[in-house]
């Protein structure tokens, strides 16, 4: 099996899923408040 990166796999249309569910998995780990936030919604999406 031939691994690929997660942003290939995954494409920009999945990327808030697995946002979210990366945040869910850190918050009840209790590791969510070491992450921070570098980009700001507006500039994730894209409208067009």
């Amino acid at each position: 099996m031939n691994v690929k990166r997660a942003e290939f796999l995954l494409g920009s249309g999945n990327y808030f899923h697995w946002e979210f569910n990366m945040r869910m998995t850190l918050a009840r780990k209790g590791l969510l408040v070491h992450v921070e936030v570098v980009k700001e919604e507006s500039d994730i999406i894209k409208l067009g």
